[in-house]
């Protein structure tokens, strides 16, 4: 540590001398550079205990600040980085103990994220070192995986190399990959039943019968296939991705033979989990089929052979699905990915083809790994326009998937629910891990929704800020974005898109039907921050601004959303005066989500605040438009809406757009709906207060008490709380 804290220093100190330019530093730091030479020449020579190899390879990479590029052309500072990489190898070559080999892979990686551009110096020395232990079977494969993430970062970091050159780099990187899941792809990816094949479960049906060995041959493909997907990951991991140096211009050359067997890959796991595919097979595969998805049989040890087969082949499905489905995630920074209608069709194929045969852990995995990344970095790439690609590709697959989940999800809550009502019965673990999986489903599919509303916040500002743009008579620039999160390409696609915005916002009302304290809590607050602005933009259409300034400021914000959305009785308008706030009386109604209850109240009053600020709170006097469906004050018909669904009048409701305070109108509202909030429900949840115990009397003769006989010959007999007889036994 202390070596560390000491080239840590000097590598600061030398960074502060280049910026400002102080020869006098620059030649102190040269003439600390040969004491750091000999120090770094005694540490990659020392041999130490196998206990402290594991700090001693975290020591490692503190010598960059020796080796960049200026000093790499010295013969000593050439033989230190090439001792120092061959250091690290010689953990990795035959290591027995995994966490050193780890520790190995890692310096070398954060040395290639270092000093990238020394590295390129000795590349042809590098690449050679790295075939070889790739090449060598005592290295794991795990192992290898970080070899080839060492390389691909240290080509994406080297500032010196072009882009050809980085193509002719990578190319026996990421080609052999390629090839494996091509060929792949063409034999044991074309039907569920190849890959049952693929597999291994004949054979296994075959050992849980007749109690035969494994097969070593289908358990060695079914290894090379999950590391080459882990190494696959590993790479887009690192080299692509936001704020990455990335080799987005690389892996483009390789989107298609990538993706499609990825998507097939995927959708042959899925299919193995739909009856139907296992009907039709030529060998009896119930056992396979049973042992595959752990179903256990009594009488039948945990050691024998088809079983342990089966275990293997259960390890490896689950990494071969978490590795596709990140793969494809990540895949997603690449442009190339989604252009076309044939990846559009490809992948809605791949999501519902076996749907309903889902588990819940499947869709959490696919929410969580596939689809969220997907809506985070769609159309969102750097010197690329991504609203058509956005456009062609989104709506395909997310409106099958907001019905799909919300029917799916209602319906298991539905079933829990139903369950709960019964008398406890059967295997109590098994319901607890049913429904510890139904709530993470739920809490993946909220966050999903957060991605959208996230995307459109980007282009909605917060409901003061509208307001002051209102009140203001100047004119407004809005035409930049108003918040540095979500994706700025698909909000602006959702908020233009009529029929996408308003099945977003319904699966989002819809995600609030369910029971789950954090995944509702999640999305009210986003509501909170969504609503109110919503309902101030879209109440602005309703009025004629006084001011060409104003009208200029209104014209702004509503040209962000679709004209069927706003100023009119059938847009965002009326949704928020039923719909929306039906939804959140239900949430207020429901005593399993007491603790969300504040931010549901505090987004109906601002709610009701805002949409009332042109008509109560401007400076200025907006008219009225003759709009079909409202009549008279927009506000005033909207409070009369709303008021009716929270059973509040509308005066009350006028006292809560007056008062400016927020926590004093959440307060207001919450009084004035006392007689829906689910509080008196919600106590039948409480743990029942134990009584506290009563203190027994000690009964004393009075003849001990001075107080008693009425003498005061002591200041503790004036005191109400003592008795010196209380202190006898």
């Amino acid at each position: 540590m202390i070596v560390d804290a000491v080239l840590a220093a000097l590598d600061e100190f030398e960074q502060q001398a280049l910026q400002e330019s102080d020869e006098q530093r620059m030649r102190l730091v040269e003439g600390a550079r040969v004491p750091c030479f000999e120090l770094g020449r005694l540490v990659v020579q020392f041999a130490c205990p196998p206990e402290l190899i594991a700090r001693l390879l975290a020591t490692l990479p503190s010598f960059a600040f020796l080796l960049r590029p200026s000093a790499v052309s010295s013969g000593g500072s050439r033989e230190l980085l090439l001792a120092v990489l061959e250091k690290c190898a010689s953990c990795l070559h035959g290591s027995s103990d995994l966490v050193v080999a780890r520790r190995a892979s890692a310096a070398l990686v954060r040395i290639a994220m270092t000093i990238p551009d020394s590295l390129m110096l000795i590349y042809a020395d590098l690449s050679q070192l790295v075939d070889g232990l790739v090449g060598d079977s005592r290295v794991s494969s795990s192992v290898k995986s970080y070899l080839r993430e060492f390389q691909l970062a240290l080509i994406a970091g080297a500032t010196t190399c072009s882009l050809p050159e980085r193509k002719a780099l990578a190319q026996p990187i990421i080609q052999p990959m390629v090839q494996a899941l091509k060929s792949l792809s063409l034999v044991s990816l074309q039907s569920p039943t190849a890959f049952i094949e693929f597999l291994g479960l004949p054979h296994l049906d075959h050992a849980l019968v007749t109690g035969g060995s494994p097969d070593e041959e289908t358990r060695k493909r079914r290894g090379q296939l999950s590391a080459t997907l882990s190494t696959l990951y590993i790479c887009l991991n690192r080299t692509l991705g936001d704020g990455e140096p990335g080799l987005a211009a690389v892996w483009s050359d390789y989107v298609d033979d990538l993706a499609q067997p990825l998507l097939l890959l995927i959708r042959c796991i899925h299919a193995l989990w739909n009856p139907e595919h296992w009907q039709h097979l030529p060998w009896q595969s119930k056992e396979a089929r049973n042992r595959l998805f752990g179903i256990a049989t009594d009488g039948v040890s945990q050691e024998e052979g088809g079983v342990k087969e089966a275990r293997d082949i259960q390890n490896s499905l689950a990494v071969l699905r978490g590795h596709a489905y990140r793969c494809l995630g990540k895949l997603a920074h690449l442009p190339e990915l989604v252009r076309g209608s044939e990846m559009a069709t490809s992948f809605t194929g791949c999501l519902f083809a076996d749907a309903p045969s889902l588990t819940a852990r499947h869709w959490r995995l696919l929410l969580v790994e596939v689809m969220r990344p997907v809506l985070r970095t769609v159309g969102n790439w750097p010197g690329h326009s991504g609203t058509e690609a956005v456009a062609g590709f989104i709506p395909v697959w997310l409106a099958p998937l907001f019905a799909f989940c919300s029917e799916q999800l209602g319906s298991e809550w539905a079933a829990l629910a139903q369950r709960n009502s019964q008398p406890v019965g059967g295997d109590v673990a098994e319901e607890i891990a049913r429904d510890a999986a139904l709530r993470d489903w739920t809490r993946a599919w909220s966050q999903l929704l957060s991605e959208l509303l996230l995307a459109i916040m980007h282009w909605v500002p917060e409901a003061t800020k509208v307001e002051h743009d209102f009140m203001s008579s100047a004119r407004v620039s809005i035409d930049h974005a108003t918040k540095p999160q979500g994706n700025p390409v698909l909000g602006s696609w959702l908020l233009r898109s009529p029929d996408m915005l308003a099945a977003t916002l319904t699966a989002c009302l819809s995600a609030l039907r369910f029971s789950d304290t954090q995944a509702v809590n999640r999305v009210v607050l986003l509501l909170a921050a969504l609503v109110p602005s919503l309902s101030l933009v879209s109440v602005s259409t309703l009025y004629e601004p006084p001011t060409p300034a104003l009208a200029s400021t209104v014209a702004g914000y509503s040209s962000r959303m679709d004209p069927s959305m706003t100023g009119s009785s059938s847009g965002i308008f009326a949704w928020l005066a039923s719909d929306c706030t039906a939804a959140l009386v239900a949430v207020l109604r429901d005593p399993l989500l007491i603790d969300v209850q504040d931010h549901v109240l505090g987004c109906v009053a601002d709610m009701i605040y805002f949409s009332a600020s042109i008509g109560d709170r401007m400076p200025a006097s907006w008219a009225f438009k003759s709009v079909s469906g409202v009549v008279g004050d927009p506000g005033k018909a909207f409070r009369e809406a709303v008021g009716s669904l929270l059973s509040v009048s509308v005066e009350c409701l006028g006292q809560i757009v007056g008062e400016s305070e927020p926590k004093r109108r959440r307060a207001m509202l919450r009084v004035a709906m006392r007689g829906v909030l689910a509080v008196e429900k919600s106590r039948m949840f409480d743990k029942a207060k134990p009584p506290k115990p009563k203190q027994e009397e000690v009964l004393v003769d009075g003849s001990w008490s001075n107080r008693s006989m009425g003498r005061e010959t002591s200041v503790l007999d004036n005191d109400d709380h003592f008795d010196l007889g209380m202190l006898l036994p």
